[in-house]
């Protein structure tokens, strides 16, 4: 279950990513957060946190990018990303997978 969060908390973290639900709870779209400045009427915003087995982007601090599988967060705040082969890596930063490059690739590019 992810944590609703406000307009103000999102506001004060402009790197959070969301997901967009519909009052029925269903994920209607994730996305980062780009200046949103509230859900339409029969929708609210959660933030996005990993989960186990979850497709996505993990980026280090030498800005490598990887596309793995989701594994677990260490306390240090690190992100743990599992191979095809099951080796595990640690990361700096988890971005969820939709079907594009990472936000780090394409902010660059604009």
């Amino acid at each position: 279950m992810h944590a609703n969060i406000t307009i103000d908390r999102i506001e004060k973290n402009k790197d959070d990513w969301i997901n967009i639900v519909r009052d029925d709870g269903v994920i209607f779209n994730t996305l980062k957060y780009d200046g949103i400045d509230s859900p339409k009427h029969g929708y609210s915003f959660e933030k996005w946190e990993p989960i186990l087995n979850e497709w996505c982007w993990f980026i280090s601090c030498n800005n490598t990018f990887e596309l793995m599988k989701f594994a677990g967060k260490l306390d240090n705040g690190k992100y743990q990303g599992k191979t095809l082969h099951g080796s595990i890596f640690n990361y700096n930063i988890c971005e969820p997978f939709i079907g594009q490059l990472p936000s780090k690739i394409k902010d660059n590019n604009k």
